[in-house]
């Protein structure tokens, strides 16, 4: 976790002792999870709203590899090409619970990381080269998908199971006639230490509120051409964006996972 703060980022690979062998990663998710699901058992079994002991945060990463289950451990190698790296990443198999692969030099050592916004940033700065789909509107090209939304009072605990329990990222956060307020994800989760698991029974909304530098929810029309919405997510390096009604009602989310399995 003093790494992931550290660092500002929400993931890091794991590698054995002996720094042969690519393992997997831990992310955020993973961490809060596993944190959220003693907690329940903590609380359960004393009775009371009781925060895990510091010996818990003793525990070894290895048991934590792909602990909410959207993150499984591939790998590529430098030589392979992009289009084999986005077969990878749409490969029905693994669709939505890929994130991010390890990079695999000739004497398989890990050297680098290529995630989905890597590949994104790498469609948006050669869309001309999609002639055929970048003009295409995002309802004909069949990437929108239905939002998962919570209302923006709900506590962090159920926003985080709702996010686990459905193996993604993120969800649409709502108010009270269930327009479109926010959302709440993995990257909400950067930053975090021991101390921040306090906030398993506050709302989403009093742990958003407390950000420093909060990212904007984005949203577009379902008219969005294909080279809108990949700019639009590739400048403002975001992870999804949210298609909503002429009344703010969100009709449905486009996800990374969504644009790369039809490049």
């Amino acid at each position: 976790m003093k790494i992931l703060n550290k660092e500002n980022i929400l993931s890091i690979p794991v590698i054995s002792e002996k720094e042969t062998r690519f393992l997997g990663f831990v992310d955020v998710l993973d961490i809060a999870s596993s944190v959220y699901h003693e907690w329940l058992k903590v609380s359960s079994e004393l009775n009371g709203d009781l925060f895990p002991d510091e010996k818990y945060f003793e525990t070894p990463i290895s048991e934590l590899l792909n602990y909410s289950r959207i993150d499984y451990p591939y790998f590529v190698s430098t030589t392979d090409t992009i289009e084999k790296v986005i077969q990878l990443f749409r490969s029905p198999r693994v669709a939505h619970r890929l994130h991010r692969v390890a990079v695999l030099d000739e004497n398989k050592k890990m050297v680098d990381v290529l995630s989905q916004s890597d590949i994104i940033r790498f469609a948006a700065a050669n869309i001309t080269k999609f002639k055929s789909k970048k003009s295409k509107i995002a309802e004909e090209l069949k990437i929108i998908r239905a939002p998962i939304m919570l209302k923006v009072d709900c506590s962090i605990a159920d926003a985080l199971l709702c996010v686990c329990n459905n193996m993604i990222s993120g969800i649409a956060l709502v108010d009270e006639q269930f327009q479109l307020i926010g959302n709440f994800s993995a990257s909400d989760l950067r930053g975090i230490d021991p101390s921040c698991f306090t906030f398993f029974s506050g709302s989403v909304l009093q742990f958003l509120s407390k950000q420093s530098t909060p990212k904007p929810t984005k949203f577009m029309k379902e008219q969005s051409t294909l080279e809108e919405i990949v700019k639009e997510i590739a400048s403002d390096n975001i992870h999804r964006i949210f298609v909503t009604s002429d009344a703010g009602f969100p009709k449905g989310v486009i996800s990374l996972i969504d644009i790369i399995t039809i490049l």
